[in-house]
């Protein structure tokens, strides 16, 4: 039979459980360490405002990011996090509101890899600086609209829709696919397709890389634009560019006054460039 110090344990126990609950769950809306360990998945919001121009961070282990356009300033983030226990979850502003740096990090603890993930929707207002870097899980931005955006993942696709400003991607082992896009792009990846439709800003550089894939890159025929394709195990086909020069495996050609720059190339595969109207 219980003593009476251990069943007063127990009923003060029991006192505590929802406060201990509620704070668990207010701390990860501060962007403080995620430590509730009942249910096996928690959904959170959260809110900051940030001021035009900010950098805003996203440093994510193990977790599928789905990046659209808020219409005002404020950065949303709607969090699906799977066995939250075995996650460190973080949303800090580095100055005071309306924040230039907003930094969010998501650690899987040691040992849990295989046994947590997250998803992460995220709307971010205009005229901001993105650095975007998971692992293991996909990243798609729909409408987004930024000063430039750096994307890093690995073993997983990246997408991209209607999205406006300079843009660098690389990922390994997947595909990656660019559509409705206008600014500088710069696409790496590692045995996977990049497919691109888009307009390339004049005097800008871009690039699309794979080291083992196809490339499918339709141009806005108001591009101005130096073409540059490559493969060194595979055809390069341009249409509806103007000044074209092809021997083996390369294809140069341009639209308008070529005063952009776009170079294509890849390892083992085919690429197929052309200048036509976007969808």
């Amino acid at each position: 039979m219980a003593s009476a110090s251990e069943r007063g344990l127990v009923r003060l126990a029991a006192r505590l459980l929802p406060a201990l609950v509620y704070f668990s769950a207010l701390a990860l809306s501060l962007g403080f360490e995620c430590s509730a360990s009942g249910g096996v998945t928690l959904e959170e919001s959260t809110q900051v405002e940030v001021a035009r121009g900010a950098v805003i961070e996203i440093v994510a282990e193990n977790t599928e990011i789905n990046l659209t356009r808020s219409s005002g300033r404020f950065v949303n983030i709607d969090s699906s996090l799977r066995h939250p226990q075995r996650l460190h979850y973080l949303v800090r502003p580095l100055t005071p509101a309306p924040t230039d740096h907003l930094r969010i990090t998501l650690d899987v603890l040691a040992g849990n890899e295989d046994r947590a993930d997250a998803t992460l929707d995220i709307e971010v207002p205009g005229n901001v600086v993105l650095d975007i870097a998971t692992t293991n899980r996909r990243v798609a931005i729909t409408g987004a609209s930024f000063v430039s955006a750096e994307v890093a993942t690995s073993n997983a696709a990246v997408s991209s829709v209607d999205a406006m400003g300079d843009l660098t991607i690389s990922t390994t082992g997947a595909a990656v696919s660019v559509t409705g896009h206008t600014g500088a792009i710069d696409v790496n990846t590692t045995n996977g397709n990049v497919t691109y439709a888009g307009r390339i800003p004049s005097d800008s550089s871009s690039i699309l890389n794979t080291s083992s894939g196809s490339i499918a890159a339709r141009l806005d025929p108001r591009s101005d634009v130096t073409v540059r394709a490559e493969t060194d195990a595979g055809s390069a086909t341009g249409e509806g560019l103007v000044d074209i020069s092809q021997e083996g495996g390369a294809l140069r050609g341009k639209i308008g006054s070529g005063s952009g720059s776009l170079r294509l190339s890849t390892g083992i595969g085919n690429i197929d460039v052309a200048a036509a109207s976007l969808p």
